[in-house]
């Protein structure tokens, strides 16, 4: 039998089996929902604990179970061999180390050209520098670093906003300078108080010795920047307590955690601290309330780190506080939060991406580990354990990891490289609030063939969306083959009604169709809807509506699409569309990284892997599709980011029909046969 007449074979067993699943689907009874819905079971923080109940919990700063202070030389010394030289050689680079200057005019740059790295970099350098002062002194013990450490502790407090020019907005002022009499609290200001706060908690005796007053400058600066405005005002946006205000992202948690840490490290006085602890969980409520049933981040797993992640580090700070006290880890929607960022894993690095998220994420491995042994589930230690050797610990040193995920790091590392990893690989994933499928032909491994595919709508992830519904990926062996782009380096058109001519946030640069040259829009509106789901032991499947995400202008009635992994076959699309008027102008989108032959028709021939020399191959109907190659240069200064995870280019494959029809269907057959 030819190729085309097995395609042709195909084509009709598609149809009868989508038939198949639509019944099986009906008898299952599987929950679907075609729009996000918050957890209508979450019981508040706030009514968990009262302020009374937080007070008895608390226990002296002398009994808490948090990290060593550097004079607790026993637990110190236990540090292994290769992490204490890690962190000294560091220390000792940051000896050297000249504090470059932070002048007004760097500060403008962003107001005036829309670049925000020349400042920010500068000051991220200084606090990468300071941590590793800190943590070599910590480990060494000997004195040599405390200078240095004081020159960035007093040079940091020394800075007029410890953010970024892109978040100086939050201020009534506005874009420019940052107003010294209004302090607002962004990202970079609540872990630089974080970074200061652990430093002087951990070498408070040895900074003391040299000038009490390092001590009472930290404690004085975080107290007028963080502490203050954070506890007297309700109107940040972050804190989701307007309740006409819209629902939170990730700079909810990822601050509030930052916030507990300086309050936990900083405040001796207990009534104090349990008012700071009390208007954190009321502002943690606001962003747990509004997560889904499942436990899916709407900005993808990129985030998780700063959402759930920094939900958990929140948490802890309490757990340790209150030595052990505080504790609801068994909560089922704490427990799907932690488990989703398994339930995206593909391989190594390689987690399914949508919205802004990056295809290829160094997640802090100890954090997933912890969360995986708080909430007690061994398929997310395992993974925590199987990321170690992939941690890239040089460059992770330079990222948002503040200083508590460090010392997480150095105290969990030999536990984790001991353990077995049994639980990795999941065969099936079904998320059915946010609409999300991954599965992969056999659990436990990462060969053959891996499906993701999302529905839900475009308004997901509090401005980092992607006109994305009905996107799918294809992994085979753990390696890209049909991809979601993933974001662009942030610049002043990210954030702003501007966001949807960048053209990866675009659905004609994702794997979907164009029609009558009308590509989806942005809004929750446009979203996918008749959500059908079905699994078995053969295969996986998600079907949907989606001419939903796409405006009028379209001249659409129904376009109707499923994706089906095939755990023997591979991989199938099938799209059934109905228009108003007959086109002949469609164009179907495929974005690859991959070498592509497309010099048979009906067949494209993709390059997995160029070493071992590894094939897929996609087919397609000639006679209703012809098929162009776009290739799309990748440039350090207009694409960096995306040149970081996917190379000099990437091809865009452009599939467009031949006859003018109102109605037909189009079927993609992947194998690697």
């Amino acid at each position: 039998m030819s190729k085309k007449e097995i395609f042709l074979q195909n084509s009709i067993l598609q149809q009868l089996l989508r038939l198949k699943h639509i019944f099986v689907f009906l008898m299952m009874g599987i929950f679907v929902n075609s729009s996000a819905q918050t957890n209508p079971n979450w019981k508040p923080l706030t009514e968990r604990y009262t302020h009374e109940q937080l007070l008895s919990m608390l226990e002296s700063s002398e009994t808490w179970q948090l990290y060593p202070k550097a004079n607790d030389r026993d637990v110190w010394e236990k540090v292994p061999e290769n992490i204490k030289k890690r962190w000294i050689k560091r220390g000792e680079e940051a000896l050297t180390f000249e504090w470059e200057a932070l002048p007004a005019t760097l500060f403008l740059d962003y107001a005036r050209t829309g670049n925000r790295k020349p400042y920010s970099n500068v000051s991220y350098e200084r606090r990468y520098k300071l941590r590793q002062l800190v943590l070599a002194e910590c480990i060494e013990n000997k004195g040599r670093f405390i200078d240095q450490i004081i020159n960035a502790i007093w040079l940091i407090c020394e800075e007029t906003f410890w953010g970024i020019p892109a978040h100086i907005g939050m201020q009534k002022a506005g874009m420019g300078l940052p107003d010294v009499n209004e302090p607002i609290v962004d990202l970079f200001a609540a872990e630089t108080a974080e970074m200061l706060s652990w430093s002087v908690y951990l070498l408070k005796d040895q900074l003391d010795e040299v000038s009490p007053l390092v001590y009472q400058r930290v404690k004085r600066e975080a107290k007028r920047r963080i502490l203050d405005p954070a506890a007297n005002r309700n109107d940040f946006w972050w804190m989701g307590l307007d309740p006409n205000g819209e629902k939170v992202g990730n700079w909810n948690p990822w601050i509030s955690s930052n916030w507990m840490a300086t309050a936990v490290l900083l405040i001796g006085d207990k009534e104090e601290l349990s008012q700071h602890i009390l208007k954190i969980l009321k502002v943690l409520d606001a962003y747990v309330s509004n997560n889904p049933v499942d436990g899916a981040s709407d900005e993808g797993p990129h985030y998780w780190g700063h959402a759930a992640g920094s939900l958990f580090d929140a948490l802890e700070l309490l757990y340790g506080a209150t030595n052990g006290k505080f504790n609801i880890y068994s909560d089922p929607l704490i427990t799907q939060m932690g488990q989703y960022l398994n339930r995206m894993h593909i391989n190594e690095q390689f987690y399914f991406n949508y919205a802004d998220a990056v295809p290829y994420i160094r997640n802090n491995p100890f954090l997933i580990y912890h969360y995986g042994q708080r909430i007690d589930d061994p398929s997310l230690m395992d993974l925590g354990a199987y990321l170690v050797p992939f941690g890239n610990y040089d460059e992770r040193a330079g990222n948002h990891d503040g200083m508590g995920r460090v010392l997480r790091e150095i105290f969990l590392v030999e536990e984790m490289q001991a353990r077995s990893q049994e639980h990795l690989f999941l065969k099936d994933v079904w998320m059915p609030v946010s609409q999300l499928m991954a599965a992969r032909q056999k659990a436990g491994s990462t060969k053959g063939f891996y499906l993701g595919a999302k529905a839900g709508h475009n308004a997901e992830g509090q401005g980092h969306n992607h006109n994305d519904v009905g996107n799918f990926i294809v992994y085979y062996d753990g390696l890209p083959v049909i991809i979601d782009v993933g974001m662009a380096s942030y610049n002043s058109k990210t954030f702003s009604e501007r966001r949807y001519e960048i053209w990866n946030n675009q659905s004609a640069y994702h794997n979907l169709p164009t029609i009558n040259g009308v590509m989806q829009k942005n809004g929750e509106a446009f979203k996918a809807e008749n959500v059908e789901y079905t699994v078995n032991e053969k295969q996986a499947m998600l079907s949907m509506e989606i001419s939903g995400a796409y405006p009028q202008e379209a001249n659409l009635d129904s376009w109707k699409r499923s994706v089906t992994l095939d755990r023997k076959k591979g991989i199938n699309l099938l799209d059934t569309y109905t228009l108003k008027n007959s086109s002949n102008n469609i164009q179907l989108s495929l974005m690859t990284i991959c070498k592509v032959d497309a010099s048979k028709p009906g067949t494209l021939e993709f390059l997995v892997d160029k070493k071992s020399n590894k094939k897929i191959w996609l087919y397609y109907d000639p006679e209703k599709l012809s098929v162009t190659q776009e290739q799309i240069l990748l440039n350090t200064e207009h694409d960096p980011r995306i040149k970081q995870y996917w190379g000099d280019y990437m091809i865009r494959i452009l599939f467009t029909t031949k006859k003018e029809m109102k109605k037909d269907n189009v079927l993609f057959h992947i194998t690697d046969k």
